[in-house]
């Protein structure tokens, strides 16, 4: 990401203004570099839960300092065999299959794969397109993080459970300010190591 002076208040407001409207997106040319392709079986002959642990466990380790492609090799290894019994010998284009979600203040990253039963996604990360410049070299790997950063930002825009009135520019401002600090603050105890559990998706939430 490059400058978020300014531009994240915005980005974040619009984001909560929109209560994180997921919407996948996918990478340019990617239908029509698959639309020649047959995928050969179903999503149940492959075991997607445990591509995306492998891609939890190498997102944790490359945020633990060590070097990426050594943390992701398992992961490679893994997505190139399902590619395999996908697409049998097909040759398929690389790197056509990477989605993300426009969300805010925390997007999901996926690798997706088409199957003949239709398309599933693993998720292999989140982007905290909320926070501050200062976290943004902060890695977020599990679900229950992005959900804690979620929860952080929603939470000043709402009193006793009512949503605050949106005509009343000070109380929004006030608000605002203090969900950017509130996202700061869990990726501040995310990059000391602080653990959050998973929790049910928010209402209007993204995860």
């Amino acid at each position: 990401m490059t400058k978020r002076t300014g531009a994240i208040g915005i980005a974040v407001l619009i984001g909560l203004l929109m209560l994180g409207a997921c919407k996948e997106a996918e990478q340019a040319g990617a239908g029509r570099a698959t639309a020649a392709l047959t995928p050969l079986i179903a999503s149940s002959e492959v075991d997607l839960d445990g591509l995306e642990r492998i891609a939890e466990r190498a997102c944790l380790c490359t945020r633990s300092g060590d070097e990426k492609s050594s943390c992701w090799r398992e992961f490679a290894n893994a997505k190139a065999g399902i590619e395999a019994k996908i697409f049998g010998n097909q040759v398929r284009p690389d790197g056509q299959f990477g989605y993300g979600s426009a969300c805010a203040p925390v997007s999901i990253e996926s690798e997706c794969f088409p199957f003949a039963d239709g398309e599933h996604c693993v998720v292999t990360g989140y982007d905290p397109n909320g926070a501050s410049q200062a976290y943004r070299d902060v890695l977020v790997c599990t679900r229950g993080e992005a959900q804690e950063i979620e929860r952080a930002s929603a939470a000043p825009f709402y009193i006793d459970g009512i949503r605050i009135d949106g005509t009343d520019q000070a109380a929004w401002d006030q608000a605002n300010d203090q969900s950017q600090h509130g996202i700061d603050r869990v990726m501040a105890k995310i990059r000391r190591g602080d653990t959050f559990k998973e929790s049910e998706t928010l209402a209007n939430g993204c995860v």
